[in-house]
């Protein structure tokens, strides 16, 4: 088990490590400010499984958005990862990130592979740098991984630039999302020859030449 991100490394640290099946844990041996932890030879438990359970430590005395990523290695790849996310921020701050976040959030369900068919558009062939960002960077799938500390800030810092080009580029995303879904539609359309007209001089309209009123 290690910690990955070094840009936020400071703020984070592997507290405590237990390992067992479901019903029994044996705490493990963690050193202090851990940030790789490599396990011994486990014990045989009678089952085809084992039962890690990890915590994890921030601490920080600044406001801001802190990110960190744990990576499980078993031996074998691919490595399994868990992305952690803290946003440290004032009342007042949480409170208008939470309006902004709200007001963002779209009144139609979104276009996605799971509920839409969807053909790609395939441009050039990309390098296996931009594939690797495009894996690293997915377009968060709610707005509460938007408006973080980083966009909140009023001035632009050497510390704060990256992070907010990112969160700025992924609410431009969502922001298109809201006016692709606006096409979202699905209506009863009747088709007819002719129809009758309502009010005081009343009467008929009637199609010509094979057309049709919709």
């Amino acid at each position: 088990v290690a910690l990955l991100y070094d840009a936020h490394r400071p703020h984070f640290s592997i507290m405590a490590i237990s390992a067992g099946d479901s019903t029994t844990q044996i705490k493990q041996e963690v050193p202090e400010i851990c940030q790789e932890w490599v396990g011994g030879k486990m014990a045989q438990n009678g089952t085809d499984h084992s039962v890690y359970k990890i915590s994890v430590a921030f601490s920080t005395e600044i406001f801001g958005t802190f990110r960190q990523t744990v990576v499980f290695d078993f031996g074998t790849e691919p490595v399994l990862m868990q992305r952690v996310m803290i946003d440290a921020a004032s009342t007042e701050d949480l409170e208008y990130r939470m309006n902004a976040r709200q007001q963002l959030l779209t009144t139609a369900k979104r276009w996605d592979s799971t509920s839409k068919t969807i053909v790609e558009f395939e441009p050039n062939e990309t390098t296996e740098l931009d594939k690797s960002l495009l894996i690293r960077y997915q377009i968060p799938l709610s707005a509460d991984q938007l408006f973080t500390q980083s966009v909140l800030d009023k001035s632009l810092t050497k510390s704060n630039y990256q992070s907010r080009l990112h969160d700025l580029l992924y609410i431009e995303e969502i922001a298109q999302y809201k006016e692709v879904s606006k096409f979202n539609i699905k209506v009863q359309l009747q088709i007819v020859a002719s129809f009758m007209l309502t009010g005081v001089s009343g009467g008929a309209k009637y199609a010509q030449n094979g057309q049709l009123f919709g």
